[in-house]
């Protein structure tokens, strides 16, 4: 499965549990999605989930800082191409909040 549809498969069945599951899963797609958080924070202002952000921090120790920065820099790109496909930054933002309540907190601010 192509990553871009595996991570769409991943990011939207975490609108549906609780943040548990996300520590289970492995580093690539842990860093991939504290990537695409990252965008989030970025354009939208909000906050990530101390839990994702502690799980990639222990991701990067794990697999390196080169590693982990482009599996990283992936979900970023994930996360602007996805802006676009939903209609620029105040849509893509209020789809965020909406759909991954467990995963960012705050009010969506688009900037």
């Amino acid at each position: 499965m192509h990553m871009r549809a595996a991570l769409r498969l991943f990011v939207a069945g975490l609108a549906f549990v609780p943040l548990a599951p996300v520590r289970a899963a492995d580093c690539a797609t842990m860093l991939h999605l504290h990537g695409y958080l990252t965008v989030a924070h970025a354009k939208c202002g909000l906050k990530e989930a101390p839990e994702v952000v502690d799980e990639a921090s222990a991701c990067r120790t794990q697999l390196g800082a080169a590693a982990a920065t482009q599996m990283a820099t992936d979900g970023i790109r994930f996360g602007e191409g996805e802006l676009v496909e939903k209609g620029g930054v105040a849509a893509w933002c209020a789809f965020v909040k909406g759909k991954y309540p467990s995963l960012v907190s705050g009010k969506a601010r688009p900037r």
